[in-house]
């Protein structure tokens, strides 16, 4: 058995042609007769070389990739849900409706005309606003994900659209409806309590208001269990 780093003849050895084993390039090139070296072309020491040429590249091209900026908490994105959906109804940017977190995705539907506009989070994926047509629109379905905190703490950047992603969707700015949703009023929690537990009744109070308010018990309980789930610290 050839040694990684060294050279396997191949079943057609006897054309002269070998195969590669190093860095999980043996199954590669097995599967793809086409890629075999052939010896006469590319020694030993020349594979070796070529491996540390397009490691190095691979390397650099790592550190050059953009990468997506950091989601935002599920228990902030559930405190918005609890304070958006708790406004008035005459408000703008309040969350119209919540589907139960029992459900595969928990959304937030925004007032917005003949489209569908909403934001969308569960446990595996992070918070991201939606514009989907219906009915006698065109077509057009479309997504961009948020990145910051919510409310707005001190030295944290607020809620956004994540840098690169589109503010404007099926031509709907959702860079404003953003914009707006930082301006939302997040309730305090109704009594004191520890600070290793301030999040998690920041999260559960406007749940409870709503409850008070005549809103669906088990919709709202649902919403107080996630609370309980992503903002214990």
């Amino acid at each position: 058995m050839a040694r990684s780093g060294e050279l396997k003849p191949s079943d057609d050895s006897k054309k002269g042609q070998f195969e590669v084993l190093k860095f999980g390039w043996a199954t590669h090139i097995k599967n793809d007769r086409q890629r075999r070296i052939p010896v006469s072309l590319l020694g030993k020491e020349a594979i070796q070389k070529t491996l540390l040429a397009l490691l190095v590249m691979a390397a650099v091209g790592g550190v050059a990739r953009p990468t997506l900026a950091q989601a935002v908490p599920v228990c902030d994105a559930l405190t918005l849900y609890g304070n958006a959906f708790n406004r008035p109804l005459t408000a703008g940017n309040r969350c119209l409706t919540l589907t139960p977190t029992t459900q595969t995705h928990w959304v937030c539907s925004l007032p917005n005309g003949n489209l569908d506009v909403h934001l969308t989070l569960n446990q595996a994926t992070a918070l991201h606003i939606t514009v989907r047509g219906f009915g006698s629109t065109p077509s057009c379905d479309r997504n961009s994900p948020l990145t910051g905190t919510w409310p707005l703490a001190s030295m944290t950047p607020q809620l956004m659209i994540q840098p690169g992603s589109d503010t404007i969707l099926c031509s709907v700015n959702v860079g404003n409806i953003v914009e707006n949703l930082n301006k939302v009023e997040a309730v305090p929690p109704a009594e004191q309590v520890q600070p290793n537990q301030f999040r998690l009744a920041r999260c559960r109070q406007p749940f409870l208001d709503a409850l008070k308010n005549g809103a669906d018990p088990s919709l709202m309980q649902s919403y107080l269990d996630a609370c309980d789930q992503n903002c214990q610290q």
